[in-house]
């Protein structure tokens, strides 16, 4: 019998840019390099800590012009 596929309708797919991606990266190795590991799911805390703080400053700003944003 084939396992079944688990699914959260509530994940989601994040790319970096490459500048994003050394800045992770570097705060990565160094928390590890001060705390002696790295810490479990570092990059999901971070991101939703920034999605919880992004709400906080703007989750009633709904005039937003999102195609002039990258």
């Amino acid at each position: 019998m084939a396992k079944k596929k688990k699914t959260n309708p509530n994940r989601m797919n994040l790319a970096l840019t490459e500048e994003q991606t050394k800045k992770l990266n570097n705060y990565i190795v160094n928390v590890a390099n001060k705390q002696g590991r790295v810490p479990y799911a570092i990059k999901t805390k971070l991101v939703r800590s920034a999605i919880d703080e992004w709400f906080e400053h703007h989750g009633k700003d709904f005039d937003i012009d999102w195609d002039s944003r990258e």
